[in-house]
């Protein structure tokens, strides 16, 4: 018991992320160095100078993330990501770039999961790795993959949707060319005019056609209807249309809801259209369960507004939940990171790794009002809503709500 060595502290864990960053800027690596030190017992960081020596280190030793910015010689990091793509399928990819623009971010979105802007605080950048390495755990879900597996054909991201993002590559947003696309499906169609005709956006005269639709909404919020809209014709053939339609209008309920607190709180632009993005796919994974399980519909219709009792049952049917399945898919799509967490998390958002004002939180209170409004008793999570920097209080966010005018 003299011996010193008993009082010695417990080793610290060993790192469990690893991290690869590329910039051909040295003095850039080393002030991320510098910054990221307090993140040594959390992460492994690697550093490369271009992206022939990235390929080279993840050839030797896989890496969970890798940043990379975009402007480099000979590789830029679009072509780097493309190149790991193909080779690491499941490293997660972010760019850190000062060359950011629409147009840049367009040409590397198959193969970025996430695009960060230069000057980027070591907060913000901390927070988005942690986010993409909660994504590759979804990813790595043995369970929920099985589930995804078992469908009859894997779903592929929407015919719709790609065809969208083809227009979006020009320099120019072909406004007319997208509205002909729109009025070309004709539930596309409805279901457009049903939103930018909807009290939350509270137009002073009625939209009736394609154009108008785009123009009033924006490239943001119509990408992300497309997006909706095309998933829920992937299953159309696995499931009753009654079906389909219940399920949009519950999503298009907490949209209106979730976008409609965004907006009274004031938050930027950006988060109420993913506010409003995330609303509308968080439930996709519903989908999943009753392609495969037609009474899922039963388990559904008892406990919708009861979100741990439906978790519950979810679980022992399934061995995982719609969010887990949802977020997977997502994930699977490549789409943005705050869409697979708010689908990952809109009930439980404490197992979110990261804490702040945005879609997730705004996603998950429009749930609990939801849920308190049939019935249910209060299901926020307020210790997240408190660390993130909200109000956890149930009647300031009636009364927000109230107060929007929704």
């Amino acid at each position: 018991m003299n011996d010193m060595t008993d009082l010695q502290p417990p080793p610290a864990p060993a790192p469990t992320t690893s991290i690869l960053f590329v910039d051909d800027q040295t003095n850039l690596l080393q002030g991320l160095q510098r910054s990221l030190r307090g993140m040594r017992n959390e992460w492994t960081m690697r550093f490369a100078s271009s992206g022939k020596e990235a390929l080279a280190m993840l050839d030797m030793a896989p890496a969970d993330v890798v940043v990379t910015d975009m402007r480099m010689p000979e590789m830029n990091g679009a072509e780097l990501l493309s190149e790991i793509r193909a080779r690491f399928p499941d490293t997660v990819r972010i760019i850190l770039s000062g060359e950011f623009d629409q147009q840049t971010g367009l040409k590397a979105l198959e193969s970025t999961h996430q695009f960060l802007s230069k000057p980027c605080d070591s907060h913000q950048l901390i927070d988005a790795i942690r986010r993409s390495a909660q994504r590759r755990e979804l990813l790595s879900n043995a369970t929920v993959r099985q589930i995804v597996l078992s469908l009859d054909a894997l779903p592929s991201l929407p015919e719709v949707y790609t065809r969208l993002l083809d227009l979006l590559q020009g320099t120019d947003a072909p406004s007319k060319e997208i509205a002909a696309l729109i009025e070309s499906d004709i539930g596309l169609f409805s279901k457009t005019l049903q939103v930018a005709n909807s009290s939350f956006f509270a137009m002073s005269r009625q939209v009736t056609s394609g154009l108008q639709a785009v123009n009033m909404l924006g490239l943001d919020v119509i990408r992300g209807l497309v997006l909706s809209h095309g998933i829920q014709q992937n299953f159309q053939a696995r499931l009753d249309a009654r079906i389909i339609e219940g399920l949009w209008q519950s999503a298009m309920t907490i949209a209106t809801l979730a976008s409609a607190l965004a907006r009274r709180l004031d938050l930027p632009l950006a988060v109420q259209t993913e506010t409003f993005t995330a609303s509308l796919l968080r439930d996709v994974g519903q989908l999943v369960f009753l392609s495969i399980e037609r009474r899922y519909i039963d388990i559904l219709d008892a406990h919708r507004n009861d979100f741990e009792t439906l978790l519950g049952r979810e679980t022992s049917t399934f061995g995982t939940t719609h969010a887990d399945v949802g977020a997977y898919l997502l994930g699977l799509w490549n789409l943005p990171d705050v869409i697979v967490e708010t689908a990952a998390f809109h009930h439980q958002p404490s197992r979110s790794p990261v804490r702040q004002k945005g879609a997730l939180a705004m996603v998950h209170v429009a749930g609990a009002l939801s849920a308190v409004a049939a019935g249910q008793k209060n299901p926020l999570d307020q210790a997240y809503l408190r660390e993130a920097g909200l109000p956890a209080d149930l009647g300031f966010w009636q009364a927000a709500l109230l107060a929007s005018g929704v």
